[in-house]
């Protein structure tokens, strides 16, 4: 029994050495990300793209409201037979079908351009601080942004990841 007690304390006290001698850094990355110029220039090719994106849509809609406006009129004027008001129903329908495809088409397409765009950013910054968890010997790196609230003291490393990405290669 004694040497089981003696057994358990080495352990624990093997354990607090251990615990003592973790290196734990932070970085918010959203904050990161937005203090970079190369988040700014992707946020304006994004944006571009999404205002090309919209404008065909827009484009779609006015002319399915044109020629909405056309049939409405045609039927208030009695100039439709009963299988022509049919054809252009069924000529709308498919077109309000279409405007919707292409939504949601245009979303993934601008969710898919999002991420090619981001894609070697993140991919360098990455890179970055597994370098830095490395080189300064870090058993931890956190990102404060994906929601943590509570982390043993650490250092900051934004500093460092700055530094990484901004030396020559």
């Amino acid at each position: 029994m004694r040497y089981l007690a003696i057994l358990i304390w080495i352990f624990s006290c093997s354990n607090l050495s251990f615990a003592q001698t973790q290196k734990i850094g932070h970085v918010n990355s959203q904050k990161f990300l937005d203090t970079l110029s190369e988040t700014k220039q992707l946020a304006e090719q994004l944006a571009k793209y999404e205002q090309s994106l919209t404008a065909t849509g827009e484009q779609m809609i006015q002319k399915f409201q044109e020629n909405a406006r056309k049939y409405q009129q045609d039927v208030k004027a009695g100039n439709l037979t009963p299988l022509q008001q049919k054809d252009m129903e069924s000529s709308l329908e498919v077109e309000q079908n279409a405007i919707g495809k292409y939504q949601q088409s245009a979303q993934e397409s601008l969710n898919k351009r999002r991420q090619e765009l981001l894609s070697p950013l993140l991919n360098r910054i990455d890179e970055a601080i597994k370098a830095i968890g490395k080189e300064a010997s870090y058993t931890f790196i956190f990102d404060s942004s994906a929601g943590l609230i509570f982390y043993p003291e650490s250092e900051d490393i934004t500093p460092l990841i700055l530094k990484k990405l901004n030396a020559p290669k």
